[in-house]
């Protein structure tokens, strides 16, 4: 290696690498869920595993209501009220540097209805037009 020039001093860029992957998950409407239990478990800062004593994690941009990030575990979660759908949630992960390098990644949830049909029975007698069951729909959620 040579000596820089006397009074002149070398330099060294060390870049960050902050690197979030995308993670899916799955929930049914009417009950509260977990679809993804830990955003960072598949995460690397500086290539290390990604984990709340060597990063920070937050929403970015718009959540829809009824879906949270928790910031310390991770944990996105649901409520009963989130309709069925599929939604897109982007999140910022960042090292403790100061000033803090950071990226975002879109996480996908997809909420699927709950459709709960009850079984219906009624009774006819033979030969006289009836309806047995006026509305198989009337007990099903």
């Amino acid at each position: 290696m040579v000596a820089p020039p006397r009074g002149q001093q070398r330099r060294v860029a060390v870049a960050a690498a902050i690197l979030p992957v995308a993670e899916t998950g799955n929930a049914t409407s009417g009950t509260a869920a977990t679809p993804i239990a830990n955003v960072r478990s598949n995460d690397t800062v500086n290539g290390a595993a990604a984990t709340s004593a060597n990063s920070t994690i937050a929403t970015s941009g718009s959540w829809p209501a009824g879906i949270t990030l928790n910031t310390t575990t991770g944990a996105i979660s649901t409520t009963a009220a989130v309709q069925p759908g599929t939604y897109s949630l982007v999140y910022q992960l960042c090292d403790l540097n100061t000033p803090a390098n950071c990226q975002t990644v879109t996480d996908t949830i997809t909420v699927a209805a709950a459709i709960l049909p009850v079984a219906d029975s009624g009774t006819a007698t033979s030969g006289t037009p009836s309806t047995p069951v006026a509305n198989v729909r009337a007990n099903d959620t």
